[in-house]
Order: structure tokens, then C-alpha cells, then sequence
């Protein structure tokens, strides 16, 4: 079967910046300011160099760029948790999981 037809959630080509900072108990996380490539209600794929493993949870904050009008620009900001479900050379598969939070950006 198709890539395509596994999706549960539509996804998006989308780049939009991001702040992932991964949630291990070692060291103190660094945060990487990474751009999605595509989003979903599920998940999204985030361009990046840096190594990830499989099942790592990470903590997500987006800001998301809203036109509701002409020239009628909102942002919104969205902090959630995922967990690392792939890893490629161009970036890293991200599972949203729980909850999320979501208000204006002003």
C-alpha cells in the first residue's frame, strides 16, 4: 500500500519555524530552531541535521501565520509534545501527542 494511503490526517506543505527541544533527562536539552516541511493534526516534518531517536519525546512551540482578511495577518502560538517517529537525512518525523496549547501571538 501507497505511502498516501496509510495517512490518517491530511498533511500540508507548510514552512513554518519552530522550536523543538528534545525532553531526555540527561543533559540540559539545547533547542533547535528548526522550519517544518509538512504538518498534519498529527504530526509534522522538521528540516534539520541534528540526531534524533526513535520514540525521543520533544517539546514543540510553532508560531502559525493566519490571514482571516485582506492584509488581516494573526499569528498564533502552538506549544505541544511529540515523540520522534522517523529519522532521514534531510530531518526528523514528529508524532504530536496529548494536549496542546494555543493562543494569539501578539
Amino acid at each position: 500500500m501507497p505511502k498516501s494511503e496509510q495517512r490518517v490526517f491530511e498533511r500540508f506543505e507548510m514552512q513554518m519555524p519552530a522550536l523543538i527541544m528534545p525532553q531526555s533527562s540527561n543533559d540540559s536539552p539545547r533547542p533547535l530552531f528548526l522550519l517544518t516541511r509538512d504538518i498534519s493534526s498529527g504530526g509534522a516534518y522538521f528540516h534539520t541535521g541534528a540526531s534524533f531517536c526513535e520514540k525521543e519525546a520533544v517539546q514543540i512551540e510553532m508560531l502559525i501565520r493566519i490571514s482571516l482578511a485582506e492584509k488581516e495577518i494573526h499569528h498564533l502560538y502552538l506549544v505541544t509534545n511529540g515523540e520522534v517517529t522517523r529519522q532521514e537525512s534531510s530531518g526528523v518525523a514528529v508524532r504530536f501527542t496529548g494536549e496542546y496549547r494555543l493562543k494569539p501571538f501578539v
